[in-house]
């Protein structure tokens, strides 16, 4: 089932078959995984660009220096 189809039948009150229920509740499943997959990424990503902006701040404090 598509996330469109599934939106149309919840929009609109549409009887879904247990199968239907089913993939709809598999897809919502598969979305919450993937969604803190890529919070957790995001977070090291975000982690990783700190130390780079503080070892940057760090040089460039070293070469106003000299």
């Amino acid at each position: 089932m598509t996330p469109d189809k599934i939106l149309r039948n919840l929009e609109r009150g549409y009887f879904m078959t247990h199968e239907e229920q089913d993939e709809t509740a598999k897809y919502i499943r598969d979305l919450q995984q993937s969604n803190r997959a890529m919070r957790e990424e995001l977070i090291r990503y975000a982690d990783e660009l700190f130390a780079v902006r503080r070892d940057l701040t760090e040089i460039r404090k070293q070469l106003d220096e000299n």
